[in-house]
C-alpha cells in the first residue's frame, strides 16, 4: 500500500505532466525568476529597465519575479554592466504559468538557460520541489528526500542527467528535510544538499551547480518559485 508521501508524489508527477503540456490559461502573461548557476554576475531587465534587486546577480542568487507577455517577451539577461544580452535566452512560455529560469554553463562554457515550470500547486500542507542538474558532465543522479539523518529509503526522483529537471517531489513543509543525491541506481551519496525547510504551499527548485573555480565539489542552491 502506498504511504501518504508516495501518494502525494504520484499526484504531483501526474499533474506535472499535464502542467508541462498545457498551453492554455488566462491572460497573456507568465512570471519568471532568473537564477544564476554561473560564475559571472548577470543583470535582468524588463522592458529594458533593470529593477532594484535585479542587477549584479551572482552565483546562487536570483532575481525578483518578473511578469512578461508570453507572445512578445520583454525580459532580457546580460552580463552585469554590459548591454550584451545573451542570445541563448529565448523564452518559450506558457500562459499563466510561473518559471524558475536557471543560467548555467554548457559543455563549452557558453551560458545556457533552462526554463523550469513551478506552477503546480502542492497538496495541502506540503511543498513542491524540483531538482535541476546544471553541472555539465555529471550525473545522472537519484534524489532522496528524508527526515534529517534518516536512512535513504526509496528515491524521490531518479536519473537526473545534465540539463534535466525532475518532476515535482512532495516535501514536508515547515520542518527540515534532508536532500541527498546518489549516483543513479545506487545509494552512494555524492552530494549532500543539507537540511532545508520549505514553506507550505510553495514550489522550489534545487539546482546542482558546477564546482567553484579551483575546486572539484559540486555546489547546490535552492530557488523559490514565484
Amino acid at each position: 500500500m502506498l504511504g501518504t508521501r508516495s501518494i502525494a508524489i504520484a499526484l504531483l508527477l501526474a499533474a506535472a505532466v499535464a502542467c508541462d503540456d498545457d498551453s492554455t490559461g488566462t491572460g497573456s502573461t507568465a512570471t519568471l525568476r532568473i537564477a544564476n548557476a554561473t560564475n559571472t554576475a548577470v543583470d535582468v531587465a524588463s522592458s529594458a529597465v533593470i529593477a532594484t534587486g535585479n542587477a549584479n546577480i551572482g552565483f546562487g542568487a536570483s532575481s525578483g519575479c518578473v511578469t512578461t507577455n508570453v507572445f512578445v517577451p520583454d525580459v532580457s539577461v546580460s552580463p552585469t554592466g554590459t548591454t550584451n544580452t545573451f542570445a541563448s535566452f529565448t523564452p518559450v512560455l506558457l500562459l499563466g504559468q510561473t518559471f524558475v529560469v536557471v543560467a548555467f554553463p554548457g559543455f563549452a562554457g557558453a551560458t545556457e538557460f533552462a526554463f523550469i515550470t513551478t506552477t503546480l500547486a502542492p497538496p495541502v500542507g506540503l511543498a513542491g520541489l524540483r531538482v535541476f542538474n546544471a553541472f555539465a558532465g555529471s550525473g545522472p543522479f537519484d534524489v532522496f528526500v528524508t527526515a534529517p539523518g534518516a536512512a535513504l529509503g526509496t528515491a524521490s526522483a531518479t536519473g537526473i542527467g545534465f540539463r534535466t529537471a525532475s518532476g515535482f517531489i512532495a516535501v514536508t513543509a515547515g520542518t527540515p528535510e534532508q536532500i541527498r543525491l546518489t549516483n543513479a541506481g545506487t545509494q552512494t551519496v555524492v552530494i549532500n544538499a543539507g537540511n532545508i525547510t520549505f514553506p507550505a504551499g510553495t514550489n522550489s527548485v534545487l539546482v546542482i551547480a558546477p564546482p567553484a573555480p579551483g575546486t572539484t565539489a559540486p555546489r547546490t542552491f535552492v530557488v523559490a518559485g514565484c
